[in-house]
């Protein structure tokens, strides 16, 4: 089982680069300068280590490295128990853009919607995990539309709207 959880992990994460994308400094990104979804201003060691690897050659160990900052801060070991597939990267891939916090609150939202009564803490736990499999496929297009809606609500709309509406509609997993 080892072995299949962290082949669903390598696929997330290689899925999750295809839409992060390489190097950008656009002025508006509050991040500063990115490199594979890396902020400097957010993860400024992790930032300068991994483009210093790529930058200098050596793109297998950049690759590694960056998986392994993405699991340490961005994957929960329960996403791999996530049922639907879509969903366990959905919710991945979401909390690289906005934040695991945000994500996960906006999941628990969703399945609140259904009738569960889940505290909306950000916390993806067993009992999270629990509900969102009891729900199962409905709560996949019900948390696209929170993220829909999460996206329009944001000043920066207008500037990065169409990337990310085109992340969220982007779902290899389908």
């Amino acid at each position: 089982m080892f072995k299949g959880i962290e082949v669903r992990y390598e696929k997330f994460f290689n899925e999750m680069l295809k839409n992060e994308g390489g190097y950008s400094n656009d002025p508006h990104d509050s991040g500063g300068k990115t490199f594979w979804g890396i902020t400097i201003n957010n993860f400024p060691n992790a930032y300068k280590e991994i483009k210093h690897l790529h930058d200098e050659g050596q793109t297998d160990l950049a690759r590694l490295t960056a998986m392994s900052f993405y699991r340490r801060n961005f994957y929960n070991p329960l996403y791999d128990e996530i049922q639907d597939i879509r969903l366990a990267f959905r919710v991945f891939d979401f909390g690289v853009n906005t934040g695991v916090k945000s994500a996960v609150r906006i999941l628990q939202r969703c399945v609140n919607k259904f009738g569960f009564r889940i505290a909306d803490d950000g916390i993806f736990g067993k009992e999270t995990l629990r509900t969102v499999n009891e729900v199962g496929d409905p709560l996949y297009r019900a948390y696209e539309i929170a993220i829909e809606g999460y996206y329009k609500s944001l000043k920066t709309f207008w500037r990065f709207g169409r990337g990310w509406l085109n992340r969220l509609f982007r779902n290899p997993f389908k």
